[in-house]
């Protein structure tokens, strides 16, 4: 294994899981995750309008991953999708 893959597995996890759970503890809004272990891949989709806790919450899930996508690019890709 290479040891960028398991650091930014890592640091993706502690972001994610982190946020996530925020989400859930300090705002009202419900939301979807569905998680690929084997792809690394995870959705995630509020079920109605964000709140203002569940929007900066995001924002920082954002920034988190952003830097770990500059140092690490070639094993990281985010993408966003409006629906």
């Amino acid at each position: 294994d290479d040891p960028g893959h398991d650091i930014v597995c890592s640091a993706v996890s502690a972001i994610a899981i982190t946020i996530l759970n925020s989400i859930e503890e300090l705002s009202d809004v419900s939301f979807t995750l569905d998680c690929d272990q084997e792809s690394g891949n995870m959705d995630f989709m509020f079920k109605e309008s964000p709140d203002i806790k569940a929007q900066t919450l995001i924002q920082a899930f954002v920034i988190g991953i952003s830097g770990i996508e500059e140092s690490y690019g070639d094993y990281i890709c985010m993408t966003f999708k409006e629906v």
